[in-house]
């Protein structure tokens, strides 16, 4: 309710034609902050973990609606979760996930994210698959707010994280 006021207050009706911001015409650099949380189903202890995320991205769009880009995000805290095929527990700390993704626009505003990744931490790497959809909301001056939803398949556990994007996109550099 809170975030649906605050987009309803700071998108202008007309934003997607603000600075030739259509689809077509957005500069193709977008450098963007990212915090959130991470539900862990398979933490021990109490159950369930929500983990406090943070994260930076880069993306290059090559048309309107594919772009290439590299996501990077840490975990805020330590943790043990018990492995997917139950046979140990490992611990966690603080993560730090960087994935390469294809992001595809299957409908305006909304883009599809697919790619594989690692999960860098002092006790184990581990692999990971990464899956998301990203719903963008324009704002002036190449700016934007988005709501994003991540799962990531790792190789012994998995992990989904929620959470609001700030993006700012760049033009090409001039030569």
């Amino acid at each position: 309710m809170l975030l649906a006021s605050f987009v309803a207050f700071t998108v202008p009706a007309n934003a997607e034609d603000h600075d030739g911001d259509t689809p077509e015409h957005r500069p193709p650099h977008r450098v963007a902050f990212f915090t959130g949380n991470t539900w862990i189903p398979d933490g021990l202890g109490d159950g369930a973990l929500i983990v406090p995320t943070y994260g930076l991205d880069y993306q290059f769009w090559f048309s309107h609606v594919f772009a290439i880009g590299i996501m990077s995000e840490i975990e805020l805290i330590s943790y043990t979760v018990e492995k997917r095929d139950g046979s140990e527990e490992i611990t966690r700390e603080t993560p730090l996930v960087l994935a390469v993704v294809a992001s595809y626009e299957i409908v305006k505003r909304l883009a599809l994210m697919l790619g594989p990744g690692v999960e860098f931490e002092t006790n184990e790497s581990l692999s990971l698959f990464r899956m998301g959809l990203e719903y963008e909301f324009p704002l002036p001056q190449h700016w934007d707010l988005s709501i994003t939803g991540i799962y990531d398949y790792k190789e012994h556990y998995d992990t989904i994280t929620l959470g609001i994007t700030i993006g700012k996109r760049f033009p090409k550099a001039a030569h």
